[in-house]
């Protein structure tokens, strides 16, 4: 039981909300990129559902937490794993929609509607009031990490398919504390 107990909690001894020394005006954030998709309709693929699993079982100790979802599909059956573990609906959040960027290109060269696109999705993730859990396409992930880096590059965070991507929201922004991880440790 200890091992596990280790493994959920990144050898912290307890989940990452609860941190000494934290402020109250911070909230942490689990950036979960959808998993794999199989299908034309976007659904999940054999694969894509083992890394949904393996995501919620993960993380199932740290709840339960809000759960923000985009309208995708494969981001919906995502979420659902964690819906599952935690016995609690998830948030569907229009303005967490995928949108197709030209791979490589920047944003400070891209036009009004994808500038538009990135500002309502950074608007989204800081009006979330909690700490909790987004399940979104990459392009959402990109968009927020780069954010947080202050990368300009549209694709600057290759994540894999199920990862979970931790932030911490504070006043003066967005700030990355890990990046595309997968596997039983949570974040820290």
């Amino acid at each position: 039981m200890e091992v596990l107990r280790r493994l959920l909690t990144g050898g912290l001894g307890r989940p990452p909300w609860d941190l000494p020394g934290r402020r109250q005006d911070e909230r942490l954030l689990l950036l979960v990129r959808a998993g794999a998709t199989g299908d034309a309709g976007g659904g999940l693929s054999v694969e894509g559902q083992a890394q949904a699993e393996a995501m919620a079982d993960a993380l199932a100790a740290l709840g339960p937490l809000p759960v923000t979802v985009a309208p995708e599909r494969a981001s919906v059956e995502t979420a659902a794993a964690l819906e599952d573990r935690w016995a609690c609906p998830a948030s569907v959040e229009p303005a967490l929609a995928a949108l197709d960027l030209p791979a490589g290109s920047r944003w400070s060269k891209l036009g009004a509607d994808a500038q538009a696109w990135r500002r309502d999705v950074l608007a989204a993730v800081g009006a979330l009031g909690a700490d909790g859990v987004v399940v979104a396409g990459p392009e959402v992930v990109a968009a927020v990490v780069g954010a947080a880096t202050g990368d300009d590059v549209v694709d600057c965070a290759q994540v894999r398919p199920g990862s979970r991507t931790t932030l911490r929201l504070e006043a003066g922004g967005l700030r990355l504390l890990r990046l595309d991880q997968q596997g039983a440790s949570d974040a820290r």
